[in-house]
């Protein structure tokens, strides 16, 4: 999966709503993107048909 514009973009406006400094604003889009990844890697084990 790649970074998607979508989620940097969120985060940016994140950072700035609470003026973050821009480390806080890198680990904030960096937390999201792990999430997502981690999100479909689990869909895609739950859609796998189980293999005995």
């Amino acid at each position: 999966m790649t970074l998607d514009i979508s989620i940097l973009n969120r985060a940016k406006e994140n950072a700035k709503k609470k003026g973050w400094p821009l480390s806080r604003y890198v680990n904030s889009v960096l937390k999201e993107y792990f999430a997502q990844t981690e999100n479909q890697r689990k869909e895609v084990q739950s859609d796998a048909p189980a293999q005995n």
